[in-house]
């Protein structure tokens, strides 16, 4: 989750879904995922990006996990902010 539209290091990073099949070019597959949000993060209004191909878990860390031939399209920002409270 982000107070802006912008993946970086002071982000909260949730959690992770793995998937073990490949996927054919230009493929889509869908996922539900439940996540706890760390209690660390204040109530308050954020974004929720998700990044696909990602090789770490903090937030900024490095596409590459797969070798694709577009890298630049791995990730998306909710179009609007979600509302987390205590």
């Amino acid at each position: 989750v982000s107070a802006d539209t912008t993946l970086a290091s002071g982000d909260t990073y949730c959690g992770n879904v793995t998937r073990s099949t490949s996927l054919a070019a230009n493929g889509t597959y869908t996922v539900t995922q439940s996540f706890t949000i760390p209690a660390s993060v204040a109530a308050g209004q954020y974004y929720v990006i998700v990044r696909t191909d990602q090789t770490g878990t903090t937030p900024v860390a490095d596409n590459g996990a797969l070798t694709e031939s577009d890298e630049t399209n791995n990730q998306r920002v909710s179009a609007t902010k979600v509302t987390l409270s205590p």
